[in-house]
């Protein structure tokens, strides 16, 4: 039965591996609006970027360079030539994570198939990262975000670091390919994408690896990675003056000394999910076992990048959720093992044998029955997904942005009355992405806030939700032109009420970019 598991068909785990990942990521994923966290503030970074024609280290939000996004441009980039390529739409914005997560997949089935011997490790891995849900949806592979492209990075230069460490006939190779790692961390997002390099350094230390600390080609390239961050602090600064000083409080100094957008919490914030208290309890049974392999080897490695990163982000003040998201390779690797060496531990110690069994019996099934399982488990909340945005009354006037009736252009002219989506602070960033899409169309189209006046020469208003159709009915009277579910456009009667004459246009303060 031993050898059953160790010869588990490469080819078909895989094939397996890479048709279920496709089907999760890709399943309907043009289909939800854009969200209005990061994603809304990264796809209109990336469109202005776009519709300017080229690539530039500044990113513009509403026409002026950010200094809320202040990371460095990596992401917009590949954003920005996804637009340019498949045209402005929510696919686009987040083709990059999906095609990171896809790489990242595929790295770590890789990376068990044939470093560590054991394609079923890499199939099981591939499994539970897929049932992680905030990797694959919040913030994650299935957003325009940054975390899923940084974790591709991130998860590159571990694997590349420790095999830096083990196969002494390409280190030279391991180690370049660390270091680029490393800067593309480091350009997907700033000092989170350096968090695992000084733990690379400790576990050489802990393994007695000291020719790491005397080797020259370390050295050139820690020298030349700080080179090139520092140089492009300087340029970007030199091209849009108070970058700088806005990176280091948002990015550098900011979130680790003060709490940002309400982002508190506690010491164990992070420890909530199940998979992270299974995977601590794993790497814990794992540093307890003393028969030494290289699976346990390879499992102590990943605890510790692990607990490092844990205790970075665990000690920083403010506290988000997607900041646990470049852990979920390491986890899913961790349990993944476990699981494999209870079974050959464990299970293979039963008297009750599969005499002259081939593997194809038991390993087709249960991967394809896994397979259904997980997809199912991904559907479900996809599904819930979309219903909880199309009742959220903000995200309705996206879906109506986005319709035929409006791609089409009956209307050229209207005016957006938005709630905006967050108390006290008019931010309407998802709507504004399909409104500068729509202008490049070359609609004309402004934002306001349900309080301000209606200019002049705007007959006709979209409008989403009865409470804000019924408070522009009694200000000014509506005619309805054409309407679909909650949403509609209306041509502006007499009002009953004044207000200020002035449009308001989405600026000002914007959620943190995490």
């Amino acid at each position: 039965m031993r050898e059953l598991i160790n010869k588990c068909p490469t080819g078909f785990l895989f094939i397996c591996s890479l048709a279920l990942s496709s089907g999760v990521l890709f399943y309907r994923l043009g289909e939800l609006s854009i969200d209005c966290w990061d994603e809304a503030r990264l796809a209109n970074n990336a469109l202005e970027m776009a519709n300017s024609g080229g690539l530039s280290l500044v990113t513009t939000y509403d026409g002026s360079p950010d200094h809320w996004n202040t990371k460095p441009p990596l992401v917009i980039w590949l954003m920005s030539l996804s637009i340019a390529f498949f045209g402005s739409s929510e696919l686009s914005v987040r083709i990059p994570s999906v095609m990171a997560a896809m790489a990242t997949l595929i790295m770590v089935f890789a990376f068990a198939a044939y470093y560590l011997k054991r394609p079923l490790i890499g199939f099981l891995s591939v499994l539970i990262l897929l049932c992680i849900r905030a990797y694959i949806h919040l913030h994650g592979a299935r957003s325009g975000n940054y975390d899923a492209i940084l974790t591709l990075w991130t998860t590159g230069y571990l694997l590349s670091g420790y095999l830096y460490l083990k196969d002494h006939d390409h280190r030279i190779l391991w180690l370049s390919l660390c270091m680029l790692g490393i800067l593309l961390a480091f350009f997907t997002k700033t000092v989170q994408g350096l968090i695992f390099a000084p733990a690379l350094i400790i576990y050489a230390l802990y393994k007695r690896q000291y020719f790491v600390l005397k080797s020259a080609l370390v050295y050139f390239y820690g020298l030349l990675i700080l080179a090139i961050c520092a140089a492009y602090y300087l340029l970007r600064n030199q091209i849009d003056p108070g970058y700088f000083d806005s990176a280091i409080l948002n990015d550098l100094l900011g979130r680790f000394a003060t709490v940002i957008e309400n982002h508190a919490g506690g010491p164990f914030y992070y420890v909530k999910p199940a998979w992270m208290i299974l995977t601590l309890g794993i790497i814990g049974f794992q540093f307890s076992r003393r028969h030494p392999s290289e699976l346990r080897d390879f499992s102590i490695f990943l605890g510790m990048m692990f607990l490092f990163y844990l205790l970075i982000i665990s000690a920083a003040s403010t506290k988000i959720a997607w900041y646990l998201i470049p852990l979920s390779p390491l986890a899913s690797m961790l349990i993944a093992i476990a699981l494999y060496q209870l079974a050959e531990d464990k299970l293979f110690k039963v008297k009750a044998t599969l005499p002259g069994a081939r593997p194809g019996l038991i390993i087709f099934p249960a991967a394809i029955f896994a397979s259904l399982l997980v997809f199912a488990f991904n559907f479900r909340e996809i599904e819930k997904q979309e219903a909880d945005s199309k009742n959220r009354v903000a995200d309705q006037y996206n879906y109506f942005l986005r319709s035929k009736f409006i791609q089409s252009k009956q209307i050229p002219k209207f005016a957006v009355v938005h709630p905006g989506y967050y108390e006290g602070n008019f931010y309407v960033a998802p709507a504004l992405f399909y409104i500068n899409t729509l202008r490049k169309k070359g609609l004309e189209i402004t934002v306001l806030q349900t309080d301000a006046a209606i200019p002049e020469d705007y007959q006709y208003l979209l409008l989403c939700g009865e409470k804000i159709k019924n408070r522009m009915e009694i200000r000014s009277g509506l005619q309805e032109v054409d309407t679909d579910g909650q949403c509609g456009i209306y041509t502006v009667g007499k009002g009953k009420g004044s207000a200020k004459r002035g449009v308001e246009r989405p600026a000002g303060h914007a959620p943190e970019t995490g």
